[in-house]
C-alpha cells in the first residue's frame, strides 16, 4: 500500500480510465465459489479489530494467478524507491497499461485481465457487500505492483490521500510458502486516542501465496505498517492499490461523498498538526540546579573534555557554514570502549543480531529504564526515562553502569555550562531547551520527516558502535590536542572530491565504513520540503547512501550524519526545514544510539543581519 510520489500529484484529469473487463463473466477468473461467500466474510469483517478489515485466504484462480506471476517477472521493470517511511521496488500505475504498443499489451494480458477483474463492477458490488463501504469508482484505477526484498520495508501510516475508499494488496510471493522468519508481514495498530495509533501493533499477518486483504481507508484509524523483509533471496511481491469512491458522471458518485472526504482527510491532518504542535513546545528552561554531569566514571564533565580547549576554533568553523561535526568529546581510550561494550552488551542481551527481526517491545517497559516512545507516524524509538528508577540504580552490573553513563551524557548536554559553551561558539542567545538519550533498535524503530516553527540549535551526540569491529580503533589516550574537527560543505558530505573545509589535526579513527553507506539506515538528514508536494512525510525524498545524495537531481537533501562513536553534531535548522532519522535496518546488527539537544534560540535580529542558518547551496 505504498504510494508512488509521483501519482501524489496527479490531478484526477490525470488518472486513466480503462476499457470494460474483457472477460463476459469476471467470476471465471477468482476462485471457485467467491462470488457466494460475501455474507460469510461480511460476517467476518464485522468482528475484525483492530479496526475492521478482510482477510481472503485464496482470492484468484490460480492458474491465472501463476500465469501473471510469470508475465510480473518476465516483463516488467522495477524501480527502487526511498523515503523517510518507505523502501521499495515498485512499477508504474497498472492504469497505463491499456497505452502501451501492442506488442507489449500481448505480454501482460493475463495481468491486464486480473486488473480489469478486480475493478468490474460485479466485484466492486461484491467488496461493497462486504464491507459496506459506499459505490466504488471502476474508471479510477490506482494500482502498482510492489516487490519486497531484503531490506524493504513500509512505516506506518493510515493511507489518506484524496478519494481512497478501500485499501487492499495482493500477495503473489516467492517462495509460495512464506515463512513468518522472512519478515514482509502486514502489522495493524489500534487506536489509543483521536488520530493516535498505539506504538506497537495488535495483529500482523504474514503474506501468503494469493491472499487478498483489504480494509476501508479511515482518516486517524486504518494506521498500518510492513515489516522489513530480513531474508535473502526472497520475494514479497504483491500487487496493492485502492478502490476510490466513484467518480463524477459514475453512478452512485455524490458531491456530498466527495467533501465528507475531503472532511475526514483534514481533521485527520488537523488531529496530527495539533500533535507536531503540542510536541513544538515541549521545551524546558534552564534552572540554577543544571549541573555539568553527574558522577560518572565514563561521561567528562564539560571542563574535562577536548571541546573546552578549541572553543575559539569551533567558533570560528561553526561561523563559516553554521554546522560542524567534533570527532572524539571522550579523551580517554578506555572510557569509549567500556562504553562501547556495554552498549553492546544491551543488544545482545536483548536478542539483537543482523537479520533477525526485533520483536516490537524489546528493551522497554516497566522493569527497564526506557520507554517506547511515539506515536509511530511520526516516529518511534526507545527513550530514557527522565530519572533512573530506584531499583535500577541500586545494581551494579554492567547493564546498570552503561545507563548510567548515558544519564551522564544527557546532564552533560542539558547543563547550564554546555548553554553557554554553545551560545559562545554559535554566536546564538538560547531560550528553552530539551534532551532525550535515543535508542533506534533494528527493525523497529525510525523518525520520519517533520520541522520546527522555531529556530534549533540541534546537538546530537552519537554514541553508536560498529558492530563489525572488535574496539573503538583509537590507539593511546587522545588529549585535547587530538581533537577532530570536521565542517561540510551543504551540498553533500565530505569526500575525495569534496575535502573537509576544515580539519584540526586529523587523526586514524579505525572505524569502518558499516553505517557510512547508509545501507542500513540510521543516518540523520535534513533537507529542504519540496513546494510542488503534498505536505505528507511519505513524499519527502531521501536516497540511502551519500553518493546518491550527492548527485541527487532532486536538490532537497542538504547535509547527512551516518551513526558513528563519539562525534558530536551541532546543526542550525531554519524553521520549515525538515529533519529524519532513517529506519535502522535489521541488517545493521545493533542499535544506533545517541543524545539529541534540541535548543530554541532567539529570532534574528530586525536590523537586516544576514541568516547564517544551514540552507541549500
Amino acid at each position: 500500500m505504498v504510494a508512488d510520489s509521483s501519482k501524489r500529484k496527479s490531478t484526477e484529469d490525470e488518472q486513466s480510465t480503462v476499457k470494460k473487463p474483457r472477460t463476459s463473466d469476471p467470476w471465471t477468473c477468482f476462485t471457485d465459489g467467491l462470488a457466494s461467500q460475501d455474507h460469510h466474510f461480511a460476517e467476518a469483517f464485522a468482528k475484525s479489530g483492530p479496526y475492521k478489515h478482510s482477510v481472503i485466504p485464496a482470492l484468484f484462480d490460480d492458474v491465472l494467478l501463476r500465469k501473471v506471476r510469470r508475465e510480473i517477472t518476465d516483463n516488467l521493470v522495477f524501480s527502487e524507491k526511498e523515503t523517510d517511511i518507505y523502501k521499495v521496488n515498485q512499477t508504474g500505475d497498472l492504469a497505463n497499461l491499456d497505452g502501451l504498443p501492442a506488442d507489449e499489451k500481448a505480454k501482460l494480458i493475463n495481468l491486464r485481465t486480473l486488473r480489469d477483474a478486480l475493478y468490474s463492477v460485479e466485484f466492486r458490488d461484491w467488496l461493497r457487500r462486504v464491507t459496506g463501504v459506499g459505490p466504488l469508482s471502476g474508471s479510477k484505477i490506482d494500482m502498482s505492483i510492489n516487490n519486497y526484498t531484503a531490506g524493504c520495508h513500509l512505516l506506518n501510516h493510515d493511507d489518506v490521500i484524496g478519494t481512497r475508499s478501500i485499501s487492499y494488496i495482493l500477495y503473489l510471493p516467492g517462495p509460495e510458502d512464506w515463512q513468518p522468519e522472512y519478515g514482509g508481514a502486514l502489522e495493524l495498530y489500534p487506536v489509543i486516542a483521536k488520530g493516535i495509533p498505539a506504538n506497537d501493533p495488535t495483529l500482523v499477518i504474514p503474506p501468503s501465496w494469493n491472499q487478498f486483504i483489504m480494509f476501508p481507508v479511515q482518516p486517524g484509524h486504518s494506521f498500518h505498517s510492513v515489516e522489513e523483509v530480513v531474508a535473502k533471496d526472497v520475494s514479497r511481491l504483491s500487487i496493492s492499490g485502492w478502490f476510490h469512491v466513484a467518480q463524477p458522471g459514475e453512478p452512485g458518485h455524490s458531491d456530498d461523498v466527495d467533501a465528507s472526504h475531503v472532511r475526514e482527510e483534514e481533521q485527520a491532518k488537523s488531529t496530527l498538526l495539533q500533535l507536531l504542535d503540542a510536541d513544538d513546545e515541549d521545551f524546558g528552561e534552564y534552572t540554577e540546579g543544571d549541573i555539568a554531569g553527574v558522577d560518572d566514571e565514563i561521561i567528562p564533565k564539560l571542563e574535562d573534555t577536548r571541546l573546552v580547549a578549541h572553543t575559539e576554533t569551533l567558533k570560528e568553523a561553526f561561523e563559516e557554514s553554521a554546522h560542524l561535526t567534533v570527532d572524539g568529546v571522550i579523551a580517554d581510550a578506555h572510557s569509549q570502549q567500556s562504553l562501547i561494550n556495554g552498549l553492546r552488551a544491551i543488544d545482545r542481551a536483548n536478542g539483537i543480531a543482523a537479520g533477525k527481526m526485533t520483536a516490537h517491545g524489546t528493551g522497554v517497559g516497566d522493569d527497564t529504564a526506557w520507554e517506547c516512545q511515539g506515536p509511530p507516524q511520526r516516529h518511534r524509538y526507545a527513550k530514557l526515562a527522565q530519572t533512573m528508577p530506584s531499583d535500577i540504580a541500586q545494581k551494579s552490573d554492567s547493564a546498570t553502569t552503561t545507563m548510567r553513563s548515558l544519564f551522564a551524557a544527557r546532564s552533560l548536554i542539558a547543563s547550564m555550562p554546555f548553554k553557554t559553551f554553545l551560545e559562545h561558539i554559535t554566536g546564538e542567545t538560547i531560550l528553552s531547551r530539551r534532551v532525550a538519550v535515543r535508542r533506534f533498535r533494528p527493525g523497529l524503530d525510525y523518525t520520519l520527516a517533520t520541522s520546527s516553527k522555531h529556530r534549533i540549535l540541534q546537538v546530537q551526540w552519537s554514541l553508536t558502535p560498529d558492530p563489525t569491529v572488535a574496539t573503538a580503533g583509537y590507539e593511546g589516550e587522545l588529549g585535547p590536542e587530538a581533537i577532530d574537527l570536521v565542517s561540510r560543505p551543504i551540498s553533500g558530505p565530505a569526500s575525495e572530491e569534496e575535502p573537509s573545509v576544515f580539519t584540526i589535526p586529523e587523526r586514524e579513527t579505525g572505524r569502518s565504513d558499516h553505517w557510512k553507506a547508509g545501507e542500513f539506515g540510521g543516518y540523520t538528514c535534513f533537507m529542504q520540503p519540496d513546494d510542488e508536494a503534498d505536505q505528507d512525510a511519505a513524499i519527502y525524498r531521501a536516497s540511502t547512501s551519500h553518493e546518491k545524495q550527492a548527485s541527487s537531481s532532486t536538490g532537497g537533501v542538504l547535509l547527512t550524519h551516518p551513526p558513528s562513536f563519539d562525534r558530536l553534531h551541532i546543526v542550525l535548522k531554519d524553521p520549515g526545514l525538515l529533519a529524519f532519522t532513517k529506519y535502522v535496518a535489521t541488517g545493521a546488527g545493533g542499535s544506533c544510539w545517541d543524545v539529541l539537544g534540541e535548543f530554541v534560540v532567539a529570532d534574528l535580529d530586525d536590523d537586516g543581519d544576514e541568516d547564517e542558518e544551514l540552507q541549500e547551496a
